[in-house]
């Protein structure tokens, strides 16, 4: 389904302000079949990191409607690209692939009442059964920040959804997240 050249205009202003007009350009972003159905934020566990700490983010998916919806449940790095982006306005380099899985994936439908938030969630080899995280490192989108600075840390994701109850045919959606600034000091 084309986009509207308003609705296109109106989605490409959301990334570019959420990446803070970035000097690189934003990835191409996959045509949406519907918008307005899910938000995305994202939350740093601390603004100000000492050198060497681990910074942790939590993602937090939003039913945005007045109906209720079920997202695929995906694990936070598999759900959205992540970007990291310096005081001068440029995307930090990662050192893993800049892409989200396909929108399908996982088996789990978190069911999302109107106006209702979750967190995707995941465990760890070794973990007690039933521990779950839901602050993720950043590392985990292979992100190492080297120096002391300011960042911007942002998001897009790309879910997968299905109008409840009884819909089967899922669709996808393009979420810009907000962006959400850090110091690291030494």
């Amino acid at each position: 389904m084309k986009l509207s050249g308003l609705l296109r205009c109106a989605l490409i202003a959301t990334v570019s302000t959420a990446l803070l007009a970035a000097a690189r350009p934003a990835p191409a972003l996959p045509q949406t079949e519907r918008n307005g159905v899910f938000s995305m934020r994202i939350e740093t566990d601390k603004r100000v990191y000492h050198f060497g700490e681990v910074i942790r983010v939590r993602i937090t998916i939003r039913n945005d409607t007045g109906e209720e919806y079920g997202v695929h449940s995906k694990v936070p790095w598999l759900l959205c690209n992540l970007f990291v982006i310096n005081a001068n306005g440029q995307i930090i380099d990662t050192s893993l692939p800049r892409e989200v899985g396909p929108p399908g994936g996982g088996a789990d439908v978190v069911d999302l009442a109107a106006g209702k938030s979750y967190v995707p969630s995941y465990n760890l080899a070794g973990d007690v059964p039933g521990e779950k995280h839901d602050w993720t490192p950043i590392t985990a989108w292979g992100y190492e920040l080297t120096y002391p600075g300011t960042y911007r840390i942002a998001g897009i994701a790309q879910l997968r959804g299905l109008a409840l109850p009884g819909e089967t045919a899922p669709f996808t959606t393009v979420t810009a997240s907000n962006a959400v600034q850090i110091k690291i000091v030494t």
